[in-house]
């Protein structure tokens, strides 16, 4: 009975603490917030052709630079393997400022090259992309009474056997406005499950309920715990004294579930990958990170059966 009045106090106090926190952030991870005259920075994805499917990087064409230089972007590991080179731009905005004919910049003279590079990814349907606070710049139309939507915009577009480059652009950029605080949000989306958590680790999308994850956890290792123990009793009741191993794999297992997911995961999710040695390299960190979690789930189900055992026999006595 004094075990089981702890118990419920350490379920109590679990309780009070998930009820004292609203939330739980991790600094980087969560929607950005944006008061009235805060400066939003565009960035720069790689140039990407429906026809051609080979990705070239945004500052490979004679477009307008930063002032401090080209600085790369990329935030996870998936955007690697996805073939992306996320890079700053000159591009600046203010929050809840509108402004027009902004003039960005004057590049040199074009060369021989550099006018053939460009009516060659003109010829290709090249699209430009760009980013604003993780989110992709859509295109906009409308025609025959539906609006269409399209990632990006065309690098140019020839007609007659005239080429013409898009250099003049106009953004519109939406927001979700709180009256209260004069505080703005662009995304902020609640992820859950391991879909949001794998689209969180490979394709850099938000990821911040870690009060829910924690939860998760620990039903997790309760699990692994019990599966274990149940398992290990009835080996033992058989008169199995070889548990060890059978404890470990056991709990252990739940890291093949892990691992089939993360195929699934790569065909179905991840269409995208530049080519097959992208998704070599994505299922080599996916076994590695399975690996882990069995080590892990594995350890704590071993431990349990391990802790099972010796209580049980420590209470057996022999004259």
């Amino acid at each position: 009975m004094e075990s089981l009045h702890k118990f419920k106090f350490c379920v109590m106090a679990i309780c009070l603490v998930f009820q004292s926190g609203y939330g739980f952030y991790l600094p980087g991870s969560y929607p950005h917030n944006y008061a009235i005259g805060d400066e939003l920075s565009v960035k720069v994805n790689s140039i990407t052709s429906i026809d051609t499917e080979m990705p070239f990087s945004y500052y490979s064409l004679p477009f307008c630079k930063p002032q401090g230089g080209v600085k790369d972007r990329a935030e996870n590991l998936g955007e690697l393997l996805m073939g992306d080179r996320i890079e700053n731009s000159p591009y600046r905005f203010k929050m809840f400022t509108n402004e027009s004919e902004v003039f960005l910049c004057q590049v040199d003279k074009l060369s021989d090259d550099q006018f053939k590079i460009l009516k060659k990814r003109i010829d290709e349907m090249y699209q430009v992309n760009l980013i604003l606070d993780n989110l992709p710049a859509i295109r906009f139309t409308k025609k025959d009474e539906y609006f269409l939507r399209w990632t990006g915009y065309p690098v140019g577009i020839k007609i007659q056997d005239v080429y013409y480059l898009f250099n003049h652009l106009r953004f519109n950029v939406l927001v979700h406005k709180y009256e209260e605080t004069n505080v703005a949000r662009v995304m902020g989306t609640l992820f859950i499950e391991l879909f949001f958590i794998m689209s969180s680790i490979w394709m850099g999308r938000v990821y911040y309920v870690f009060g829910f994850l924690f939860i998760v956890l620990i039903l997790l290792v309760v699990v692994c715990a019990e599966v274990s123990l149940v398992l290990t009793y009835m080996h033992l009741c058989v008169e199995d004294w070889r548990w060890w191993w059978k404890s470990f794999f056991a709990s252990g297992s739940v890291a093949l579930y892990i691992f089939l997911y993360s195929i699934n995961y790569l065909v179905f999710d991840l269409k995208n990958l530049s080519g097959p040695v992208s998704a070599t390299l994505y299922l080599g960190y996916s076994l590695f990170m399975v690996l882990a979690i069995m080590l892990v789930t594995g350890s704590v189900g071993f431990l349990s059966s391990f802790w099972f055992v010796y209580y049980l026999f420590s209470s057996v006595k022999l004259d």
